[in-house]
């Protein structure tokens, strides 16, 4: 369980949502919110939900108010490492 937070920065959230926004183009809108005050610190649209737009919006909220605590995200894979098993080939003679 999470504790509460009760400052301004202490929790930040992230996450991309798509819409049809501009007429019938689907658009990702890239956002950080903080979790205590609910003020939208950062948003960013592109074409599709990618590891740049969060970039983006992560470098906007570093310049314009330091670094957070500590950071909520949903589960998609754009910001864990995946590291790809490595095969052993044993050589004989």
């Amino acid at each position: 369980m999470q504790r509460w937070k009760t400052e301004f920065g202490e929790r930040l959230q992230t996450d991309a949502s798509v819409h049809y926004w501009i007429k019938e183009e689907k658009w990702y809108l890239h956002g950080f919110i903080d979790d205590v005050t609910g003020k939208i610190l950062a948003l960013y649209f592109d074409t599709e939900e990618t590891l740049m737009g969060y970039y983006n919006i992560t470098k906007k909220v570093l310049l314009n108010y330091g670094i957070p605590k500590e950071i909520l995200k949903d589960k998609r894979t754009y910001f864990e490492v995946q590291k790809k098993r490595s095969q052993i080939y044993i050589l004989t003679p």
